[in-house]
């Protein structure tokens, strides 16, 4: 019975690998933080926030260098937490590539974490 328990929890682990493994083939749109500072206006800039030797989020400064951000309420050292629902930790760990599974041609999704609310922020491209 613990033998069945234990290859079943291998064999999921396995599954899940792969399909972890196979998800960048799924992107339907690849960005770099290049594209993502392009979107949201010269002048800002994104900086890693660690916590416990990873990274948890990115503080996003010259925010009022920006017309859409500042639009949105963005204040300058708002911490964003996600890239089109990829957490910032695994964009950090892909060298700032980010691939996401929604189209972002045109506009690019971020999560800006305040103390109580995780805040979907809709970025226009150029």
């Amino acid at each position: 019975m613990n033998t069945t328990r234990q290859s079943l929890m291998v064999l999921a682990a396995m599954v899940g690998m792969g399909a972890y493994a196979q998800e960048p083939s799924h992107c339907q749109s690849t960005l770099t933080f290049a594209d993502l500072t392009d979107a949201m206006g010269a002048g800002v800039t994104i900086q890693p926030v660690f916590a416990g030797g990873v990274v948890k989020g990115f503080r996003l400064y010259g925010t009022r260098n920006s017309a859409q951000l500042t639009k949105a309420g963005v204040n300058p050292g708002a911490l964003m937490t996600h890239v089109c629902g990829v957490p910032a930790g695994e964009i950090y760990a892909n060298g700032g590539q980010i691939c996401c599974n929604v189209d972002a041609s045109r506009e690019i999704e971020v999560i800006i974490k305040f103390p109580d609310l995780d805040w979907k922020v809709v970025i226009k491209r150029p």
